[in-house]
């Protein structure tokens, strides 16, 4: 065999492996498997890479416990189920009319805590090599509802447009899940919605670099409810932020009260879930 003929046939054998091995990335919750976006490879999307433990059973209620790691590749080729939450319909709104389920409660699951990450492939970063700019999403829903799974928060538009950013969306606990105000639970274990942002945002810190972004340059923003727990983000971590920067859409800090001292919802809904399980 000629050397020329080596080389080229050298050269077709690497290509199969450089597509595998950006779609193959390491993290602390183990290698993660994802995929090219569109037809072009310019992006490549790992979707549903566990950043918790699943809070079910003894860690219903309870702050999140980061995932543990496992050595075994994690599918990251779909998005993750919908944290349960509540939805009544209403001939008011334009949910209860459209063809689909925009909160995709067709597929609900404690089992939620979940990070999508959409990252310029190898093809689209030769502009711009580097560490990428972050932008991490967190979704409204008025805190009862919403998930990472609406289609209008995929990420890959905006990581096709341009070379120079990553985009992050996540879920986290909703509705009693997220806010159970149990008369049992420690204060700072109450409101476990902001302290699930909150591990989120450490595991993209600790791993964003293995997908080509700048751990340095994360942006953290809201719309809504998003942007409440963002305004609520920045008053609570003031000497160890993380994240360089955030942007609050149609939303602040006081969308968040409670009036409910005497833990009635819990009261109520204990009782009504004893009488159900009778």
């Amino acid at each position: 065999m000629g050397v020329w003929k080596r080389i080229a046939l050298f050269a077709v054998a690497l290509v199969p492996f450089t597509g595998a091995s950006e779609l193959l990335v390491d993290t602390t919750s183990g290698p993660v498997k994802g995929f090219y976006n569109t037809s072009s490879e310019t992006v490549r999307a790992f979707l549903n890479i566990p950043y918790a433990e699943p809070p079910t059973g003894s860690l219903r209620f309870k702050p999140p416990v980061p995932k543990s790691r496992t050595n075994q590749s994690i599918d990251a080729t779909s998005f993750p189920s919908t944290c349960p939450g509540l939805y009544a319909y209403s001939n008011e709104s334009i949910w209860s009319v459209l063809p689909y389920s925009p909160w995709n409660t067709d597929s609900m699951s404690e089992d939620c805590l979940s990070i999508n990450v959409w990252a310029p492939a190898a093809k689209h970063t030769k502009s711009q090599p580097g560490k990428t700019a972050v932008m991490m999403f967190v979704h409204g829903g008025a805190f009862t509802q919403g998930g990472s799974a609406i289609a209008y928060y995929d990420g890959n538009n905006i990581v096709e447009d341009k070379d120079g950013v990553i985009v992050v969306t996540f879920n986290y606990r909703l509705s009693v899940f997220g806010f159970p105000n149990a008369p049992g639970l420690k204060d700072g274990q109450q409101n476990v919605v902001l302290l699930d942002q909150r591990l989120a945002v450490e595991w993209v810190h600790r791993n964003i670099a293995q997908f080509g972004g700048d751990p340095s340059r994360i942006m953290l923003f809201g719309q809504s409810a998003g942007a409440a727990s963002t305004d609520m983000y920045s008053y609570a971590y003031p000497n160890d932020p993380i994240v360089h920067a955030i942007g609050i859409l149609s939303g602040a800090a006081p969308l968040i009260t409670n009036n409910d001292q005497m833990h009635q919802n819990w009261q109520n809904l204990s009782v009504k879930h004893s009488e159900t399980a009778i």
